[in-house]
């Protein structure tokens, strides 16, 4: 893809220093760009953790993100739900999700149809999620933590004129659970 911007996507970290860590020891591999949380970072201790490392974060508050006044004082880039953006040329939504995961699904897939193309990103049902719906990718990284899940996983993704590689890997392993190309038309 010759010169790209490497962005990785985590949500739901909940506090679980054992991932949040192990994640952030392989981003000296990575050297992304820009981390997006997703939400449910949970306490301002987390968070620290993320901007220690010196890459450019942003990302969205969750249902479980506790002490809001001081996570936004601590990272003026975290912003209630959901964010419209646009990156190196692709339309992007922030969204962590609210309610049951039947509702932030329905909710997603309905956000992602209104879209001509574009990349719609959650979290919140703890489940790793990548695939196409209309002219839009949904993607979910699914659990950093791992709780309520099957794996600890984040979303990687490479973007370059108008394209983007997207995969979804398992934490520990680095193994692709799943992976998408994607252009914008």
């Amino acid at each position: 893809m010759g010169d790209y911007l490497r962005i990785i996507v985590v949500s739901d970290s909940h506090d679980n220093l054992f991932a949040v860590d192990e994640f952030l020891k392989s981003l000296g591999s990575i050297k992304p760009d820009l981390l997006i949380h997703l939400g449910d970072i949970v306490s301002p201790f987390t968070l620290k953790r993320f901007l220690d490392v010196g890459v450019r974060f942003t990302g969205v508050f969750g249902n479980n993100d506790g002490d809001r006044v001081k996570l936004k004082e601590m990272c003026s880039d975290l912003y209630e739900q959901p964010v419209i953006t646009s990156i190196d040329g692709i339309h992007f939504v922030l969204f962590h999700g609210f309610g049951t995961p039947e509702t932030t699904l329905r909710v997603v897939e309905s956000l992602a149809r209104s879209m001509p193309s574009g990349i719609v990103l959650y979290g919140h049902t703890h489940k790793w999620d990548l695939r196409m719906v209309g002219g839009a990718v949904i993607a979910n990284p699914g659990a950093l933590s791992g709780y309520l899940s099957e794996v600890m996983s984040y979303l990687s993704m490479s973007l370059s004129g108008g394209k983007a590689v997207l995969e979804v890997r398992e934490l520990l392993t680095g193994k692709i659970l799943g992976r998408l190309e994607y252009s914008v038309e």
